[in-house]
Formats: structure tokens, sequence, C-alpha cells
């Protein structure tokens, strides 16, 4: 998970569009939001995988620690805390369990 979300980290267009598009967690230096309810239909902050993400690529640009514990991101992943997955693995698994086959393979 952690070499998946620092490559992920690495893509600027998708780390901007992570803190203009989701609305709930917190960018870089902005305010917190005023309510951590969701609006009807979609998942609570702390249930989006999304905000969890933007939360760490958050911490990762503007922490100070040298490193940053990405637990709240794989608990809404569903992930087992502490499995070591290979990216690749983990991505054809992803896309198996969503769609119900291998990507060409198709649906």
């Amino acid at each position: 998970m952690n070499t998946l979300v620092q490559v992920l980290f690495r893509v600027a267009p998708l780390r901007q569009a992570l803190y203009n598009e989701l609305p709930h967690a917190q960018a870089p230096r902005t305010a917190a939001p005023t309510s951590t309810e969701a609006p009807a239909g979609e998942a609570a902050p702390e249930d989006d995988p999304l905000q969890h993400l933007k939360g760490v690529f958050g911490r990762l640009q503007c922490g100070r620690q040298p490193a940053v514990d990405p637990s709240p991101l794989v608990r809404a992943l569903g992930l087992p805390p502490g499995e070591q997955q290979d990216v690749g693995e983990y991505g054809l698994s992803e896309c198996v369990r969503r769609t119900g086959s291998t990507p060409w393979c198709g649906a």
C-alpha cells in the first residue's frame, strides 16, 4: 500500500484533483470542514477511501513528520492491516472484487 500511495502522490494532477474535488477532508492549509456529515447517498468522510487518500496526500505534502501512517486508509479500503501485498496483486484483486472478472477477460 505504501508504494502505491507514494506513486500516486507523485502524480501532481491527481493530487490536485483530490484537493479540489473532495470537500470533506482537509486539503493542505485549508479550513476544517464545518460538518462531518456526508450528503445523502455519499459515504461518510471517515469511511471514504478517497477522503483518507486526500488526507494522506496532505500530510505527505505539508507534514513535518518523516512518515505518514496510512492505517485509516487501509481500514477504509477493507484491507487487513499489516499484510504485505504487491501493488499489481492488489490492483488485480480489487478489479476482480469490484467487477467479478479480470480486466482482460471482461465482465
